[in-house]
């Protein structure tokens, strides 16, 4: 019969039918190597992952000790990391000073840090939905609340998930500028004014610089004021007079309505 329980090294967390959670071992003694032979590294990767997206209990100690070390702006080498460990008392629950000395061994250079951070961070991402879907299972089981309240539960559940998923950490500011430099190239070479796409409306471009990637706009006014064709056109516009895809969705009207 399948049992829930936790396995050793992994902070106690259960997991379902006594299969190994999803982990990638190699790849945390990697990042944590990589910021104990280059310190600065660690800024590529505080961003990515947090101390609890490490699978082994070990590592979390490691790598929470090195973000205090970061907080106080201070080195991050073996030597510092021992006496922060030891002043936390989590030296010896980590392995001790040999098995910080022996992370090191596993990488040159901390080069390919940020993929592995992100490893790292992919496998913390499956075991938390594993352990959500298996809440959401067991909660449905109880039938202790209504369907609502499990249905908003289990929304809320999956959507701080996929947040954090989608947080970006630092940007280098070099190929940004170059894409803006671009840009600014393309809106005089085209005299049009706009440095997105256009929507057809000249001074509406003119105001908002034309429609630009990664801008919510909210087109608002009171029922049967022209919204949904307004859009159309726009859509229109993008479609036959500049040759791009672009998909409608609409929650009123069908397709053959919009058509």
């Amino acid at each position: 019969m399948a049992t829930q329980q936790g396995r050793p090294g992994t902070g106690g967390r259960a997991q379902s039918f006594d299969r190994v959670p999803p982990q990638a071992l190699d790849a945390e003694t990697s990042v944590l190597g990589a910021v104990l032979v280059e310190g600065d590294s660690i800024a590529r990767v505080i961003e990515l992952i947090p101390a609890e997206a490490f699978y082994r209990d070990a590592h979390r100690l490691i790598y929470a000790a090195m973000l205090n070390l970061y907080e106080k702006s201070e080195v991050i080498d073996v030597i510092t990391l021992s006496a922060e460990m030891e002043h936390l008392g989590s030296l010896e629950k980590a392995g001790g000073r040999f098995y910080l000395a022996s992370l090191m061994d596993q990488v040159a250079t901390a080069a390919h840090v940020t993929y592995h951070a992100n490893l790292v961070k992919e496998k913390w991402i499956r075991r938390r939905l594993i352990r959500t879907g298996t809440e959401i299972v067991q909660k449905s089981y109880d039938d202790a609340d209504e369907v609502e309240v499990l249905l908003d539960g289990a929304e809320q559940s999956i959507f701080e998930i996929s947040e954090q998923r989608l947080s970006q950490g630092f940007f280098r500011v070099r190929p940004v500028v170059k894409e803006v430099f671009k840009q600014v190239q393309e809106l005089h070479k085209g005299g049009t004014g706009a440095l997105g796409l256009s929507s057809g409306f000249r001074d509406l471009d003119t105001k908002l610089s034309g429609l630009q990637g990664g801008d919510l706009l909210i087109i608002a006014g009171r029922p049967s004021m022209g919204k949904t064709a307004f859009a159309l056109n726009v859509t229109s516009n993008i479609a036959v007079h500049q040759n791009k895809q672009v998909g409608f969705f609409s929650l009123e009207m069908s397709k053959e309505q919009l058509v």
